[in-house]
């Protein structure tokens, strides 16, 4: 468990005062902390929530995750229904990521701008 320095309390104390802060301002609580950051959460990693993140970090792991999720299911659902060709699939998801990562990362800056976020350590 990580121990922030300036406040003395617990990472999963910090992250459940910002999804109290989120719920208080009527924010969304699905990108304070997304199902893929929870799970992180849950199995002891200490990643800062994506609204504290920079834009490039958000775009990477965003459009990795929703890329290798779409290879997983067209790997494993396309055989049935239509052989693709391997590398089409492989680029139809490149680029998906891509789209899909730059698009959360700029609703994801968007939204922490709006909310006038500081930085995690001073949170």
């Amino acid at each position: 468990m990580t121990i922030e320095p300036q406040t003395g309390e617990s990472f999963r104390e910090k992250v459940r005062r910002l999804r109290s802060d989120m719920a208080a301002r009527g924010e969304d609580l699905s990108l304070a902390a997304p199902p893929m950051w929870r799970l992180a959460w849950r199995l002891g990693c200490t990643w800062k929530p994506p609204l504290f993140v920079g834009f490039w970090a958000n775009a990477f792991v965003m459009g990795a995750a929703w890329g290798l999720s779409m290879l997983v299911i067209s790997w494993i659902g396309l055989p049935y229904i239509s052989r693709p060709v391997n590398g089409s699939v492989a680029v139809i998801t490149l680029l998906g990521g891509a789209f899909f990562g730059l698009f959360m990362a700029a609703v994801l800056r968007s939204r922490a701008r709006r909310l006038r976020l500081p930085p995690w350590s001073e949170y």
